[in-house]
């Protein structure tokens, strides 16, 4: 029985075929043993039930209007009378026993209609029951003689028929409202698997409203997740972007730093090398010095000796002057001696001949010996100045050695401190050396772990990008929700 439209009009929910419906309805008809002596009682009490079903549905329709719940379903009096005549068309098919296809396929729309609309099956079979009142009603309260027996069999098929109306409307109803929401259902999940988060079920029978709004609320909570997700993965690789180009800077950055520290552990092993070297010529001149410093000291214990001998000698040359002045006394001597006897010789006449000419020859000889006492003189005297002469230039010599001797020593202090000082810079060195050699050996490390870094980087940002990709093929508050951005 139809509360609102016509069972001629087309439902969505249509989806068995005619013969599996009339199959269906022969089985109700079947379990519930109606026959044909039962088809033929309800066509017997046909007249009496279109008699009272105008009443029946007057008194029905003034019910629904009058409930809340009902009233909703109607919203004119054309309306009303529309669903009334459709109610006594479907009456008359039933009364007729024909519950063939026809039937079926009227019934069926009928149920899915009342599905379509959300109307609830206690408001259908409370319906009946009013309407069943008065046509009970009529068909026992009839006119004329009746006997109980086809009292009772007319009664009997009317219920029969009615039970099995009332059971294959709601059972349609029911499988209509599982088309309809299984229908609704799969086409929100259809848009949810292409992507399209933006789509929401609604109409679904009150009794599965939590199943829609679990839907709606499931499909808006994923369409949440998945823009936060998108901005997450924005984020990602807004900040996986810069980070990989800090690391491409930090790499080449790295690599020039490794190069120039390659650079400089070259040159710090070469002035290593020189310093080493230096060290080397610098103790080498130490020795030298050293050595000089002993000869140069032997030579100034050589130039005392020297002048020592050179005081000796000016000391023999006074004795030695002093000996020729005892020559010159004797030569005067000599002389005056030959020069008396020269007197005494001539006095003798002939006999003191000879003894003047030793006379004279003594007197010669002791005037050669004054001369060569004087030449003597003289020349002592020469030697004499130049030994005193020789003697001031070997003090000057000494005193100048003695100089040399000092100045010797502070350069060896000086060349022992430069030769120290080059092994202590040769040793720190070194220690710079092998310092920048694990500097350099750390950089090229480093410069490995940014390279790879990079790399992680990269694929992050490719893995960001992909997942921009996959979250994009969602469609969220109308427009994709993955952001595109440049690998």
């Amino acid at each position: 029985m139809s509360m609102v439209h016509s069972p001629a009009e087309t439902s969505p929910f249509a989806n068995s075929s005619p013969s599996s419906n009339a199959a269906s309805a022969n089985e109700r008809l079947n379990f519930v043993e109606f026959s044909d002596a039962d088809r033929r009682a309800l066509r017997s009490a046909s007249s009496t039930i279109e008699k009272a079903l105008g009443p029946a549905l007057d008194r029905f329709y003034a019910r629904v209007r009058s409930t809340p719940e009902t009233s909703q379903f109607f919203h004119s009096d054309t309306h009303v009378a529309g669903a009334k005549a459709a109610q006594s068309q479907h009456w008359s098919v039933i009364c007729d026993g024909d519950f063939g296809a026809n039937y079926v396929d009227r019934v069926t729309k009928i149920g899915r209609r009342h599905a379509a609309i959300g109307l609830e099956p206690r408001w259908y079979i409370g319906g009946y029951s009013l309407i069943t009142d008065n046509l009970i009603e009529a068909l026992v309260n009839r006119k004329g003689f009746i006997s109980k027996k086809r009292m009772a069999s007319e009664i009997k098929a009317f219920i029969k028929a009615l039970l099995i109306d009332i059971d294959f409307a709601v059972s349609t109803y029911q499988d209509a409202s599982d088309d309809e929401i299984i229908g609704k259902l799969g086409v929100g999940l259809s848009r949810m698997a292409s992507g399209d988060l933006t789509h929401r079920i609604g109409g679904i029978a009150s009794r599965f409203g939590k199943l829609q709004d679990d839907y709606n609320n499931a499909a808006a909570h994923l369409s949440d997740t998945i823009q936060q997700v998108s901005r997450s993965v924005a984020a990602i690789h807004m900040g996986s972007s810069e980070i990989r180009a800090a690391a491409d800077d930090l790499a080449q950055r790295t690599e020039r730093q490794a190069a120039s520290l390659e650079q400089t552990a070259a040159a710090t092993n070469q002035v290593t090398s020189t310093m080493e070297a230096s060290a080397q010529r610098a103790n080498k001149a130490t020795t030298t010095i050293d050595e000089t410093y002993r000869e140069a000291s032997e030579g100034s214990a050589v130039v005392a000796r020297t002048v020592e001998a050179m005081g000796e000698i000016d000391r023999s040359s006074q004795e030695i002057a002093n000996i020729i002045n005892v020559i010159d006394g004797i030569a005067l001597q000599t002389n005056l001696l030959a020069l008396n006897a020269g007197v005494e010789a001539a006095r003798a006449g002939d006999a003191g001949r000879g003894f003047a000419v030793v006379a004279s020859e003594v007197r010669a000889l002791a005037q050669r010996a004054g001369e060569a006492s004087n030449d003597i003189r003289a020349l002592i005297s020469a030697s004499s100045s130049k030994v005193t002469e020789g003697v001031s230039l070997v003090g000057e010599a000494g005193a100048v050695l003695n100089h040399v001797l000092v100045n010797f020593q502070q350069i060896s202090d000086m060349v022992g401190l430069i030769a120290r000082s080059a092994e202590s810079q040769s040793v720190n060195l070194q220690q710079v050396n092998g310092a920048v050699s694990d500097m350099d050996r750390m950089t090229q490390q480093n410069a490995a772990m940014v390279e790879q870094s990079t790399a992680a980087t990269r694929s992050l940002a490719d893995e960001a990008n992909h997942l921009s990709q996959v979250i994009g093929r969602f469609k969220t508050d109308g427009k994709p929700s993955g952001l595109r951005v440049a690998a």
